[in-house]
């Protein structure tokens, strides 16, 4: 996902204004809440996004676009960053 703060339509209600109430939450509670809400006619949640989480994308070609708290970068050192991450994971779970 290169554009973590846009919010489609089918995820629910419009962004809420960040608060000490709303507090960032897991999409996936929140797309079953609203799929079954949408079957049914009833109300749909907000969905808030977390913030700054890291998204890698391999571009196949030794370099990778990953972005964080809305900054993107690209390059070769996005890979690194890409293949330690998923070396410890492997490495973790072997």
């Amino acid at each position: 996902m290169l554009y973590p703060r846009e919010e489609p339509s089918h995820f629910g209600a419009s962004r809420a204004k960040r608060s000490t109430i709303a507090r960032p939450m897991p999409l996936a509670p929140v797309l079953d809440h609203n799929q079954r809400a949408r079957l049914q006619d009833l109300a749909l949640c907000g969905y808030i996004p977390r913030l700054g989480f890291l998204s890698l994308v391999n571009l196949a070609d030794g370099t990778a676009i990953g972005t964080t708290w809305g900054v993107i970068h690209a390059g070769r050192a996005a890979m690194w960053l890409k293949d330690r991450i998923v070396h410890a994971l492997m490495k973790r779970y072997r």
